[in-house]
């Protein structure tokens, strides 16, 4: 059995010592049954976690590995452990990782995981690794995609940037998709706008303003 079997193996059994089938129905309830859950809280979830992978070194061929089979297992506190490994490794990952991301982002797809792979491991990889014309191209095509989640990281992958945010590319991008229905899509514009508001509020405003969105987006720019 290699190392990304073992660690899986065991995380597996620990979370099984620890599943709670009330809390996981609630769990699953909260997600509209679309997964399952072993019924773990998030604390006790990172406490296991670090338990298990508590002299593990990020390797990252062995991280993809391990992310693909959490990715494929049934209940969703697998998917989420990979932010618990992920986010303290982010600094280690470069550009090859962006093409990984996009395949997690479209598999088991909802907000939970997209808002986590979106704007914590694509935009900082982005952020750091590329000049803001390469960002600005990679947004352009994800925001043509026909699937909602790619076109919500389009949206929210600068989420964390603060003053380096390119603005003009986010009210190009919210634009292109103004006339969408989708909830996720307007709700994610509203969400980036409202970000944006807290060092610029009156661009925000201004904005808001001049042009065409819908209520939702509206609503969540200006809370």
């Amino acid at each position: 059995m290699n190392k990304v079997e073992l660690l899986f193996q065991n995380l597996q059994a620990e979370f099984i010592v620890h599943q709670n089938s009330s809390r996981a129905e609630k769990m699953a309830a909260y997600m509209r049954n679309q997964f399952q859950f072993y019924g773990i809280a998030a604390p006790k979830r990172k406490e296991i976690v670090k338990y298990v992978f508590l002299d593990y070194k990020y390797d990252k061929a062995e991280f993809m590995a391990l992310a693909e089979k959490l990715w494929l297992h049934p209940c969703r506190e697998n998917q989420y452990v990979l932010f618990d490994l992920g986010f303290k490794w982010i600094g280690k990952m470069d550009l090859d990782m962006i093409p990984f991301f996009e395949e997690l982002l479209v598999k088991k797809s909802w907000w939970d995981t997209v808002d986590g792979i979106a704007p914590q491991f694509i935009g900082k990889i982005l952020l750091k690794k590329c000049t803001e014309s390469e960002r600005e191209k990679k947004a352009l095509l994800w925001n043509k995609s026909s699937n909602i989640w790619v076109i919500r990281t389009s949206l929210i992958f600068q989420l964390h940037y603060k003053d380096a945010i390119n603005f003009k590319l986010v009210k190009k991008l919210i634009l292109n998709r103004a006339e969408s229905k989708e909830f996720f899509i307007q709700k994610a514009a509203g969400w980036i706008l409202r970000q944006h508001a807290k060092t610029n509020y009156d661009e925000v405003e201004e904005f808001v303003s001049q042009n065409s969105l819908p209520n939702l987006t509206k609503r969540e720019a200006l809370k």
